[in-house]
């Protein structure tokens, strides 16, 4: 099974690689983001479809799979960056008493 699933995981990378990749740039318009994106679906799938299966539709899955984790990674860097823009309007650096109150007021709230 496991050779079956490599030969899959390799026939899918050769056909679908580059569409792959394209459609996460036009996605994400990040084109380093997309190699990433892409390289861990294709990891995904040699790891998941030994358990599940080679889906009936190889490519797809490695589409959504990728996209799914650029949306992800995009999502991710969005609340980032909005904390860091926070942090940045309470003060000029971590010894600053306003950003210390505010942390230890963030980190309360989290952590109940």
């Amino acid at each position: 099974m496991t050779e079956d699933v490599e030969a899959a995981v390799a026939a899918t990378f050769r056909q679908e690689w580059s569409r792959v990749v394209a459609t996460l740039i036009r996605t994400t318009g990040d084109w380093d983001l997309a190699e990433e994106c892409a390289q861990d679906a294709f990891t995904r799938a040699l790891a998941r479809w030994p358990q599940d299966g080679v889906p009936r539709r190889p490519g797809a899955w490695i589409v959504t799979t990728a996209r799914n984790r650029a949306v992800d990674r995009l999502r991710r860097r969005s609340v980032e960056a909005g904390k860091l823009r926070e942090l940045a309007l309470l003060g000029a650096g971590p010894d600053s008493e306003p950003v210390r109150e505010y942390l230890t007021r963030r980190l309360a709230e989290v952590t109940g």
